[in-house]
């Protein structure tokens, strides 16, 4: 993230293979008040389900805050504008027209609304409130394994804060940094097949490999092809974030691509390993994969943090 203010005047791009990598960056940009976009997705405070929940807390604070109030209660099946209206016009006060179920979950967001307890214990009340009805407001977008991954994701955020008060006015009312200053996206978060095709000044990749996935070459070579794609989206600056705990080189990175694990398995013909030395061989041009770029020579490992660095020829 240091990196990033640093440099606010370049481009970013976080690149990952799964989706599933991009919580950990979304986090941690809306911790540090970092604006970004998601090539080929929504942003995390954006998506409609974070929405809801948030309306929750907003509404929890301000009764007043009739979009968030009209929100929470349209989500209820059988429940439209018209009664939403009828509702918030009494702030609730009188349910009996309601029947059956109506009934039953208008009083749950009454009771939700009168919550009297710790900010986490509030959220996670209403996480389970709201996928009590996930049958009826089902993502056509989401999986609800991805939306408890959001909700866990703005949890971690909620608990940084002293209070909800203060995590609502620095992460939904305040703006954040607005690192654009144009027409183009300053920081990118992004798939590596969304990213194809298109160069950053600052590349962060990060490297995920299964060796239990590369048991046949074909598999390797995909792998092979999908690394070569994220580092080379770099222009000026590359940092490789390395999936393992050890402190491992540029190099070391490179030998993911041509070596299979030793496991008690018929050993591999040595043409298979011929072939994986010349995909190594490949990657290894990066240096030279594009006219205008030289590379220093120089890979700077910190942890599992690996930067290189790419002068430009004039």
């Amino acid at each position: 993230m240091e990196s990033i203010k640093k440099n606010d005047k370049g481009t970013h791009a976080l690149i990952y293979r799964y989706n599933k990598n991009r919580t950990v960056f979304e986090k941690a940009l809306i911790s540090e008040n970092i604006d970004y976009v998601v090539y080929g997705g929504v942003r995390l405070l954006e998506r409609k389900h974070v929405k809801d929940a948030l309306s929750f807390l907003m509404v929890y604070l301000n009764r007043r805050d009739v979009v968030g109030y009209n929100r929470i209660l349209t989500l209820l099946p059988g429940i439209g504008t018209k009664t939403a209206k009828r509702l918030i016009k009494t702030n609730m006060d009188d349910i009996s027209h309601l029947k059956g179920q109506k009934h039953v979950l208008v009083q749950k967001v009454k009771d939700i609304l009168d919550f009297d307890g710790d900010k986490t214990e509030l959220f996670d009340t209403i996480c389970t409130f709201y996928f009590s009805m996930y049958e009826n407001i089902e993502s056509d977008y989401y999986t609800k394994e991805e939306i408890a991954d959001d909700f866990k994701l703005v949890r971690d955020l909620l608990v940084t804060f002293d209070s909800l008060e203060n995590f609502i006015i620095n992460i939904i009312l305040d703006p954040v940094v607005d690192l654009k200053k144009g027409k183009n996206p300053k920081v990118v978060l992004t798939t590596i097949h969304s990213a194809k095709g298109l160069e950053f000044d600052h590349v962060y990749y990060f490297h995920t490999h299964d060796w239990y996935k590369n048991y046949d070459l074909e598999t390797l070579e995909e792998d092979r092809r999908l690394f070569y794609v994220g580092i080379s989206r770099a222009k000026e600056q590359l940092y490789v974030f390395d999936h393992t705990e050890l402190k491992r080189s540029f190099e070391d990175i490179l030998r993911d691509f041509d070596t299979l694990p030793i496991v008690e398995t018929p050993t591999a013909a040595d043409s298979d390993f011929s072939l994986m030395k010349e995909n190594k061989e490949e990657i290894s041009k990066i240096d030279n994969s594009n006219k205008d770029k030289e590379t220093d020579k120089k890979h700077t490992t910190e942890g599992n943090v690996i930067r290189v660095n790419f002068n430009r020829n004039r």
